[in-house]
């Protein structure tokens, strides 16, 4: 299935300007919902609408050759996949304590 490119943006008139910003395209997929995203047994429970997050950072990685930082602060879902995240090699910055550590 061919990469779809990221075609809008809030500030669409910044982007050809600003020569830090570089693109990737992500491909839909049946079985995880976009074709970047991991099918390990692991994250099979992650968030269906979080993916695309998650697709975009390996998508990243795969075209410019960097990880992506990914930062999370408010949903505390992503929390119990941590150690899958990074079994999977991305970068997820938790922001804000485990609710337990609160």
């Amino acid at each position: 299935m061919p990469k779809k490119p990221i075609d809008h943006y809030e500030h669409p008139d910044k982007l050809p300007n600003n020569p830090t910003q570089e693109l990737s395209g992500f491909a839909e997929d049946s079985e995880t919902g976009f074709e970047e995203f991991s099918t390990t047994e692991a994250l099979i429970d992650f968030d269906v609408a979080d993916r695309k997050f998650i697709a975009v950072a390996m998508a990243y990685e795969r075209d410019h050759h960097r990880k992506a930082t990914i930062l999370q602060a408010l949903d505390t879902r992503w929390e119990p996949f941590r150690k899958a995240f990074e079994r999977e090699g991305l970068q997820i910055d938790f922001l804000c304590p485990p609710e337990n550590e609160v």
